[in-house]
């Protein structure tokens, strides 16, 4: 489920690759995620883990963004969580968040799927939301998890995701129906959408995107 715009987007010859938008505007998403993490107020930004939660969510954060749920999405989607499930808890995917798209989104998926599979055998009735902003949605997408785990996820929500316009890639999610994934793309980001507007893909975590993210995993949580 794509929100904002509904069309599939294919790069023409003179386009951009996915890859080189992401990194064209990671120095200036450096600068700006800088900025953003002063403007968020003690974000939940750590591991708030309790033995065996009703909800386990867990969050790829985006290029440059300090280790963590993520300043610019992340934190303030778990915040939302945490008002509509109780004792829900999170992990944040340990890689590394630099400008490199080619080896560390692997890094990313392979941290998931090890916490995920180990969590779901020490936890038989815990449940999994799994979220990614930016270069953490490629984590998301390349995550690969046996059927047994698979249907403990209910969710996947995404942001900013660099392979919404990759053909082939695009639709490869670790979730059993496509309807339970929710990809958030502002009309005029340039990672997701070769937009020209930066904010639009910094500014996840105003506005209503966080609220309605949270809204869509608690409904899908048994």
């Amino acid at each position: 489920m794509y929100t904002r715009s509904n069309l599939p987007i294919t790069p023409g010859p003179c386009s951009a690759t996915p890859l080189e938008s992401t990194m064209r505007f990671s120095i200036v998403t450096a600068v700006a995620v800088g900025a953003a993490t002063a403007a968020f107020a003690a974000p939940v930004d750590v591991n708030a883990r309790a033995a065996c939660s009703r909800l386990e969510f867990i969050s790829a954060r985006g290029t440059f963004e300090p280790t963590g749920l993520g300043v610019v999405i992340g934190g303030p989607l778990f915040s939302q969580l945490q008002q509509r499930i109780p004792g829900v808890t999170s992990y944040a995917v340990d890689y590394p968040s630099t400008v490199e798209y080619v080896v560390s989104p692997g890094q990313g998926a392979d941290d998931l799927e090890e916490h995920i599979i180990a969590q779901a055998a020490a936890c038989p009735d815990q449940q999994f939301a799994l979220s990614g902003y930016s270069k953490g949605a490629m984590v998301v997408h390349l995550t690969k998890l046996p059927q047994n785990v698979k249907d403990r996820v209910k969710a996947v929500v995404v942001f900013g995701d660099p392979f919404r316009i990759a053909p082939g890639l695009n639709d490869d999610w670790p979730i059993n129906n496509p309807a339970d994934v929710l990809a958030i793309c502002h009309d005029d980001d340039p990672v997701c959408l070769q937009g020209f507007n930066l904010i639009d893909h910094l500014d996840y975590g105003y506005g209503n995107d966080a609220a309605n993210a949270a809204d869509f995993i608690a409904v899908r949580v048994n």
